[in-house]
């Protein structure tokens, strides 16, 4: 009888939680929400399928936060009908449109402002002024708030320029509009900053053209009438905002919004460019520019030493936010990183001893011992000047030298073991006007400087190019010039 009473009880026991797992396994409402398969870093399919993003993070924090489950279901250029008939709940990442708002209601975002951009292929003349006067071929995405854009700029020549092919839309995909530009289907093509900047990072022949409009806020969309989960989405930003889980997944996705500091990769041996002042800190035109357009945006800046066979890889593994530090704009280094607009024209020149009797015809002989500081553009001059036969010879034979940096290279040429120094301009007639050495020959204005950033960091990009203009317009420029002799 016991054995009856207790295999009962196991019995009824079992069944119990049979019934409640089954009751209980989730009580939390779920809601549906729309997102697109292919936005990165926003929201897109991975390659197992799956619907990631960081949009779709921060809604999987919310949905922790508020007790709720989403689920995530594509839906691309027909979300509009979606969430009106119920369909999906909601219409994740939208920029928030006069027309939208006048059919839905928006969550608040964790989020900066979004603002219009346009991208072009690097090499061509397409400018943002042939954007807006309607003289280049812009691809912009179906039912997009960027077509929204266009249908309120260009007015009454919309519909025209739609069918003579000036407009051209394309399907719910933003990567499309990339792919326009890349096969020279359009000239252009209009997107969102984040958008714009993942799409550059990920095509480097792609070039930022700069941004239109104001900036606006996007958001999650939800009906007018669902006021109950437009509350959950509100309280779970709050919930979110300024939080360490935030930021780092910001940081995770590179997300490029103004910095309150940005790291500033130098040469600290390139006076007077950049270099160690009497008093230990760092000083020269370089330095002294970059910190005034730092002041001038509101951020501040630190520095990181590289040698220049390294400073390429250390923007674009974001170990720092940019160089400046005289680096000249050529086509080898925009297939990795992007430039500003040029703030000063330099020359190339060949430095020997003050007792040497070379001859520029000794400089160009198989006998001439040259050396160069490694990863400068003057490498590329030096390469078309000799011819690249015998340059090459003359890397394997080592009457070439690569060395790390301008001391180093001083030093081989002043201790004979080299004849001959290639260096800018600058840094030789600096060199020559001390007596250490004379200069045997330049050619001038051969390459512009620029500073350089990771291509897709256009916000950075826009802030040193404002801030150089106004640099100029301030006269701090002329200034600096005088005070460095340039």
């Amino acid at each position: 009888m016991n054995k009856k009473v207790i295999t009962g009880t196991i019995l009824i026991l079992v069944a119990l939680l049979i019934i409640c797992s089954a009751g209980c396994v989730d009580n939390k409402p779920t809601y549906k929400i729309g997102v697109y398969s292919n936005m990165m870093p926003w929201e897109y399919l991975d390659e197992n399928g799956e619907i990631v993003g960081i949009a779709v993070d921060v809604l999987k924090m919310i949905a922790d936060k508020q007790n709720v489950n989403f689920e995530f279901v594509v839906n691309e250029a027909e979300w509009e009908e979606a969430l009106l008939n119920g369909t999906i709940d909601a219409k994740n990442s939208l920029v928030k449109t006069p027309e939208r708002l006048e059919k839905f209601a928006f969550s608040s975002t964790p989020f900066a402002e979004t603002r219009y951009g346009a991208i072009g292929l690097d090499g061509s003349e397409v400018t943002l002024e042939d954007v807006l006067a309607g003289k280049a071929k812009v691809a912009v995405n179906k039912n997009s708030a960027y077509d929204a854009w266009a249908k309120a700029y260009f007015g009454d020549k919309y519909e025209s320029m739609v069918a003579d092919g000036t407009i051209i839309i394309l399907g719910a995909q933003v990567d499309q509009c990339a792919l326009a530009v890349l096969s020279h289907k359009a000239d252009a093509a209009v997107a969102g900053d984040i958008s714009l900047s993942n799409m550059l990072n990920e095509y480097p022949s792609l070039k930022f053209l700069g941004y239109i409009g104001k900036p606006v806020y996007s958001g999650v969309a939800v009906r007018k009438d669902d006021t109950t989960l437009l509350n959950i989405l509100n309280e779970g930003v709050e919930k979110i905002m300024n939080t360490d889980e935030l930021n780092a997944l910001i940081k995770e996705y590179n997300l490029q919004f103004k910095k309150d500091t940005y790291v500033v990769g130098i040469d600290g041996l390139n006076a007077p460019w950049s270099y160690k002042g009497a008093d230990g800190n760092y000083t020269g035109y370089d330095i002294e520019q970059i910190e005034w357009i730092a002041d001038y945006n509101g951020f501040d800046v630190k520095y990181k030493v590289y040698e220049w066979d390294n400073n390429i890889n250390a923007i674009v593994n974001n170990n720092i936010d940019m160089w400046a530090s005289s680096m000249a704009i050529t086509p080898e280094r925009m297939q990795h990183v992007a430039f500003s607009d040029p703030y000063y024209s330099s020359g190339i020149g060949v430095l020997v001893r003050p007792t040497s009797t070379l001859t520029k015809s000794d400089f160009g002989s198989d006998d001439a011992k040259i050396v160069i500081t490694f990863g400068t553009s003057y490498v590329d001059w030096l390469k078309s000047y000799l011819g690249k036969e015998k340059y090459n010879k003359k890397i394997a034979d080592g009457s070439i030298i690569m060395a790390d940096n301008f001391d180093e290279c001083r030093e081989l040429l002043y201790s004979q073991k080299v004849d001959f120094f290639v260096e800018g301009t600058k840094q030789i007639e600096t060199e020559a006007e001390a007596g250490r050495a004379k200069v045997l020959f330049e050619e001038n204005d051969i390459e512009e400087f620029g500073i350089a950033t990771s291509n897709g960091n256009i916000v950075l990009q826009d802030l040193i190019n404002k801030g150089l203009a106004e640099f100029e317009k301030s006269g701090k420029k002329a200034e600096l010039l005088k005070k460095y002799y340039l």
